[in-house]
């Protein structure tokens, strides 16, 4: 979890869980599929803050699973993933569901 304090008050911001969740919902670009462990590297710059990369430790048994990017977005004023170029904000999402429609 990543909390902020505020006057004394501490509040969660981010949750790294079996999900990645914001106080808007599902970070964008994370997989379904729940995550029994996360490995975390981060990097540190003037420009763009600190920037987290959030990669899961196995995904229905695969180990080569792509790092999500996340990094604070000061337009929204929350963590927010980003896309697989690591450069533009995703969405969240308020419900876990794949979104594919099934083709018949």
């Amino acid at each position: 979890m990543i909390a902020q304090e505020d006057d004394g008050k501490w509040t969660e911001i981010m949750r790294c869980d079996e999900h990645l969740k914001n106080t808007k919902g599902y970070l964008g670009n994370t997989p379904l599929d729940t995550i029994t462990g996360w490995r975390l590297q981060f990097e540190q710059s003037d420009e763009k803050g600190l920037q987290l990369y959030f990669t899961p430790l196995k995904v229905n048994g695969d180990t080569h699973v792509l790092p999500v990017g996340v990094r604070w977005n000061p337009a929204t004023k929350r963590y927010q993933s980003l896309d697989n170029t690591y450069e533009k904000f995703l969405k969240e999402s308020t419900q876990l569901e794949n979104v594919r429609s099934t083709l018949r």
